[in-house]
């Protein structure tokens, strides 16, 4: 009996052996046997995994190019700065002349008076024929501080000044050109009550020269062809006309003014990107130091707002600027102080000054994006126009243009500028050392 007991027993144990091994034997095989089966692909996801580690192993520290190591250590060292606005001690100066100065570069010497102020001499000369040379001290201007003053002398010639005529309908026919030697001497008293508001009252004395004028429209025959047309002016240029009737104030004379004044400086912007706002409004008294007729008062506003845009890395700039001269009860406003516009700050599509009137209004707008921390390009559009008076002002006789340019420069001072202007009576290429606004 036990015996067969013991029989079923080991039948049953090698019954269970062998559905072990047919159950394991699949199992074993795949593993002893790798080579038998194909290797399995890798997905799309795990090749770009395994190529970005390749190339993450494969990096080496960034070497910078020559330029770039120059221009790091022009900023980091702030070499432009000691060369060009030094706390004291010698500086070189490029540009600042009047528009038609062509280039312009001079310096001088500046001395602390160990207050914060300091004591600038300077001169300037061009080879344009312009000139300058200034003696001026000033009190600690810092922003800090609620109150400064400033006291000065200057002698400039202001070379190749353009003249076609005045009002909004002056052709280009006649392109005359003068110097206008200006003698001034004044003081400015400047209160800042906050950090982002300055008032300014200042006062002084002005005389105004005109040199070389080269008039394109008092040929001979220019005048008799007045004279002949006497009965029909509509073929008679406007220069020409203005000319003849004696409507071109202080053609020729000299002029000596008074002037008293009050500015107001509102900047709301912040240092680093320039948003916010920016506004100037001035209004000043002349009065005519020889009584021969030109008292007149000049107002001026100017408003700016920068806007952030594409995640503040570029900057809408728009602009409004206003100008107006009013002569007093009986007198003219010289020709040469009368507003203008054109040039390569105010609608460049057209030639410099070349519309001028005693009123003017200037609409510009630049996009203003970011090259490298020393180079930027903006694209811009402006319009403008001037007037004998406010209410003559119209819509539909906007004077404007679009454009593009390069500026180079240091934080936020532009020292090269270059623009492309269409319209108007372009296409004009400008090459100027200052920015627009």
């Amino acid at each position: 009996m036990s015996r067969q007991r013991d029989s079923r027993t080991t039948a049953w144990w090698c019954a269970l052996v062998v559905v072990a091994w047919l159950v394991l034997r699949p199992v074993a095989a795949g593993a002893q046997a790798p080579d038998d089966e194909s290797p399995a692909v890798p997905t799309r996801t795990e090749e770009l995994i395994a190529l970005r580690r390749a190339k993450a192993e494969a990096l080496e520290p960034n070497e910078p190019a020559r330029a770039e190591v120059l221009l790091l250590y022009v900023e980091d060292s702030r070499l432009l700065e000691r060369i060009f606005n030094p706390a004291a001690g010698w500086f070189v100066q490029a540009g600042g002349l009047s528009e038609g100065s062509l280039l312009a570069l001079g310096g001088g010497y500046r001395i602390d008076d160990s207050r914060g102020g300091a004591i600038d001499l300077r001169a300037l000369g061009s080879i344009g024929g312009a000139w300058l040379a200034d003696l001026q001290w000033h009190s600690d201007r810092r922003r800090e501080n609620p109150v400064a003053a400033s006291v000065g002398v200057a002698v400039e010639r202001h070379a190749n000044q353009q003249f076609f005529g005045l009002g909004p309908d002056a052709t280009p026919e006649f392109d005359s050109d003068f110097d206008l030697d200006e003698r001034r001497a004044g003081a400015a008293f400047m209160f800042r009550p906050t950090g982002w508001l300055t008032v300014e009252a200042s006062g002084g004395f002005a005389r105004f020269d005109p040199a070389r004028l080269d008039l394109d429209f008092d040929d001979e025959d220019d005048v008799l062809g007045v004279e002949l047309l006497s009965d029909d002016w509509s073929d008679v240029d406007l220069q020409v006309r203005q000319y003849v009737e004696g409507a071109i104030p202080a053609l020729g004379e000299r002029t000596r003014f008074t002037h008293a004044g009050v500015d107001l400086v509102i900047d709301r912007r912040d240092d680093a990107r320039r948003p916010g706002w920016y506004v100037e409004a001035g209004r000043r008294w002349y009065r005519d130091a020889d009584g021969r007729g030109y008292d007149f008062s000049a107002t001026r506003v100017d408003v700016q707002r920068f806007l952030p845009v594409w995640r503040g890395e570029r900057i809408v700039a728009l602009r409004l600027r206003a100008e107006q001269v009013a002569a007093a009860d009986g007198s003219r406003v010289p020709f040469y102080l009368q507003p203008t516009l054109g040039g390569s700050r105010s609608l460049r599509g057209y030639e410099r000054q070349r519309f001028r009137d005693t009123n003017a209004l200037l609409l510009q707008a630049e996009y203003r994006y970011v090259v490298n921390p020393f180079v930027s390009g903006a694209l811009f559009a402006e319009a403008g126009q001037v007037a004998p008076a406010w209410r003559a002002m119209r819509a539909d006789r906007l004077r404007g243009g679009v454009g593009f340019g390069l500026r180079a420069g240091y934080r936020e001072l532009v020292v090269l500028r270059a623009d492309v202007a269409f319209g108007g009576e372009g296409p004009r290429l400008i090459v100027a050392l200052s920015g627009v606004f």
